[in-house]
């Protein structure tokens, strides 16, 4: 029962990581709250919802991303709070995108050395709306071992000043 627990945790916060993949926030100062003058729909800063899929439990979460120009994201996940990750995005043309992330969730006990949830979203972009699906897997921090995979999909709204 414990280890079902367990690893009901690590998919909530995995899920919670997933979608907020999708954007990003980044770290830098060339985040902008809207892509006026990047020419590139998805940056700036969004407000996305996301959703697992079966046959895992459904987790949604929220989480507060941003993507910058040149590549960089981050997220930061608000509901349920689960931390930070970072990674990168690119543009597919035409308002649509892809993006990576990675970020670590704590072991359970003393001597769990955690799970490393990486995130792929894939999405469109129109106006002030987004759009997307995402995958996600867990690896053992210290083997690399794959514990979970999963998919999900996502929307968001931007986010602005």
């Amino acid at each position: 029962m414990q280890g079902t627990t367990e690893r009901r945790q690590v998919l909530r916060a995995a899920s919670a990581a997933g979608a907020a993949a999708v954007a990003g926030i980044t770290i830098t100062d060339s985040a902008r709250a809207d892509d006026s003058e990047s020419g590139d729909p998805i940056v700036g800063a969004w407000v996305v919802t996301h959703r697992d899929n079966p046959p895992g439990p459904p987790n949604i979460g929220k989480a507060v991303v941003t993507a910058a120009p040149g590549g960089a994201l981050q997220n930061v996940e608000d509901a349920p709070p689960t931390g930070v990750g970072a990674g990168a995005w690119r543009s597919l043309g035409g308002g649509r995108f892809q993006s990576v992330f990675q970020t670590g969730v704590a072991g359970q006990k003393a001597g769990d050395p955690g799970v490393i949830v990486e995130v792929r979203p894939r999405g469109r972009v129109h106006g002030n709306t987004m759009v997307g699906t995402y995958t996600l897997s867990g690896s053992s921090a210290d083997t690399g071992d794959v514990l979970f995979s999963g998919s999900g999909t996502f929307t968001g709204s931007r986010l602005r000043a």
